[in-house]
């Protein structure tokens, strides 16, 4: 049994740790300017500017407005042309982008929830290893530490800078470092109990 704990230790310290250092790579380090920002018109400019959903909220708004009044005093525009003429283009282009932040907000919601889930799962393995049964309870330890290993897996993005990305990037090296405390302990608990015995 000490062999398969001190192997998933080994293994959980690798994975964690090189997340983690991807994380504070893409936060600090990596270079966060594009060239195509002096293209952008003036929605792109504004859409790259925001902070927010409700920032994005406010200019679809606009968008949208632009559109119905356009609307009223113009002949229809054919679907297909809508995605390069005023005003639809802007009205597309922000809602590209409130899509896109609302699944980052999703994946933040999903990242909190299942790490914690790992983090009970952790909880009641130690819990079962000093009161029951020690396979079961090394069981549990597995199975929380490899879902807050997952969850805080480095993030795919796609170019560009998105709503809600440096938000989600920051939980998801917070929640790397304390896996990573979590993992350390974990690992002395093990190696002063062994001492012991």
């Amino acid at each position: 049994m000490e062999t398969l704990k001190k192997t998933f230790l080994i293994i959980f310290t690798l994975i964690i740790t090189t997340q983690t250092f991807r994380h504070i790579y893409v936060k600090f380090i990596e270079p966060k300017s594009s060239v195509l920002t002096k293209y952008y018109d003036d929605t792109g400019k504004d859409v790259y500017a925001s902070k927010s959903i409700e920032e994005l909220e406010k200019l679809f708004k606009e968008a949208n407005d632009k559109v119905i009044k356009y609307e009223k005093t113009h002949k229809p525009v054919k679907t297909y042309n809508r995605r390069s003429f005023e005003p639809y283009k802007s009205k597309n282009q922000i809602e590209r982008a409130i899509e896109s932040a609302e699944s980052i907000n999703k994946r933040l919601f999903e990242l909190k929830f299942y790490w914690l889930c790992g983090l009970l799962a952790l909880i009641i393995g130690l819990l079962i290893y000093i009161k029951v049964n020690k396979w079961i309870g090394v069981s549990s330890l597995l199975i929380g530490l490899s879902e807050m290993a997952f969850w805080t897996s480095p993030l795919f993005r796609g170019y560009g800078r998105r709503v809600g990305f440096e938000n989600l990037l920051n939980y998801k090296l917070i929640f790397s470092v304390l896996s990573f405390l979590i993992m350390a302990g974990l690992w002395y608990l093990n190696e002063k109990r062994e001492k012991k015995n």
